[in-house]
């Protein structure tokens, strides 16, 4: 959704309904929900701006805890507006204990697993690298892995992406090998650049060898850019099929 069209479409055709107020629910739309406001007439109101505000109010030390890396940018400036309009001074608190995180994700998958069971649904849980994500905390594989044996439950499983493993210095193929059981999904990009296989460094000729000594059975997503276009950077999966 681009800038242009959620502020000079969406906000004047809800007013145009007769409703009373706009409710934007992604906190990461704060700064367009900004331009909206000054559209329309009617309230135009952000899912965060109430908690922020009582955020405010009630602590000095404010720390944000956002669901993914767009969300985080509007709500802590969302909360910095809200401080300078009530006048009062709070310190962004920047970066949560490791630990506690790594708590939080296995309380939450433990409940999320029990019900995915009952549903036949697996649940994956993917590492990030810290280059292209500085923010995330989960960018070691062995703590991904170590988060799943804590849970101990079969429908939640490892996320082994072949780029992310590479960005953090590891050997994708070794650590295919390593965490094997573990997994329940792949992901496959060359590195560097991001692109299709053969384009860096990664040996796939090796990697899909392994995947067949392993009988893999499941998908694999080509999560790259391509390097080309679409067509071109497709014609190196004939090779392996």
């Amino acid at each position: 959704m681009s800038t242009g069209w959620f502020s000079s479409f969406t906000s004047p055709a809800v007013e145009e309904t007769g409703a009373d107020a706009v409710f934007c629910l992604c906190s990461s739309l704060g700064p367009v929900i900004d331009i909206a406001k000054k559209l329309v007439d009617i309230p135009v109101i952000k899912i965060d701006e109430a908690m922020a505000e009582k955020a405010v109010k009630d602590a000095n030390k404010i720390g944000v805890m956002a669901t993914v890396p767009t969300t985080w940018g509007p709500t802590v400036d969302l909360i910095m507006e809200k401080a300078e309009l009530l006048g009062k001074q709070v310190t962004k608190v920047e970066g949560i204990d490791p630990e506690m995180q790594i708590e939080c994700a296995v309380n939450n998958l433990l409940w999320a697993g029990s019900r995915a069971k009952e549903k036949g649904i697996t649940l994956l849980v993917e590492q990030l690298n810290p280059i292209d994500f500085p923010k995330c905390f989960l960018s070691s594989l062995e703590t991904a892995v170590s988060i799943i044996k804590k849970i101990q439950y079969e429908n939640v499983k490892l996320l082994f992406d072949a780029y992310h493993v590479e960005m953090i210095g590891e050997d994708s193929i070794i650590m295919l090998e390593k965490y094997y059981d573990y997994i329940g999904h792949i992901q496959i990009a060359d590195v560097p650049g991001r692109h299709e296989p053969g384009s860096g460094r990664i040996n796939f000729n090796e990697f899909f060898s392994l995947l067949k000594r392993k009988n893999y059975q499941g998908y694999i997503g080509l999560e790259y850019r391509s390097s080309n276009n679409t067509k071109e950077s497709l014609k190196w999966i004939k090779k392996y099929r």
